[in-house]
C-alpha cells in the first residue's frame, strides 16, 4: 500500500486545489462541487467524480 505523503487534488470545474492535511481535515473548492479528507491516513472524495483530478497528491 502507498503512503500519502501529500493529499491534494484539482477541482475541475473551479480549478481551486484543495489539500486534507490531518485525519479529519475536510477541504472544499469555492465552487463547493468537490471535497478530500484523511489527511496523511486516506483518502476520501465527495462530489461528481468527472470533477476532480487527483494528480496533485503524492505519494512514497
Amino acid at each position: 500500500m502507498k503512503k500519502i505523503i501529500k493529499n491534494k487534488a484539482r477541482c475541475r470545474k473551479c480549478r481551486d486545489i484543495i489539500e486534507s492535511k490531518h485525519t479529519h481535515d475536510f477541504g472544499t473548492c469555492k465552487c463547493r462541487a468537490r471535497s478530500i479528507e484523511g489527511g496523511l491516513e486516506y483518502q476520501k472524495f465527495t462530489g461528481s467524480k468527472e470533477n476532480i483530478d487527483t494528480s496533485y497528491s503524492v505519494y512514497e
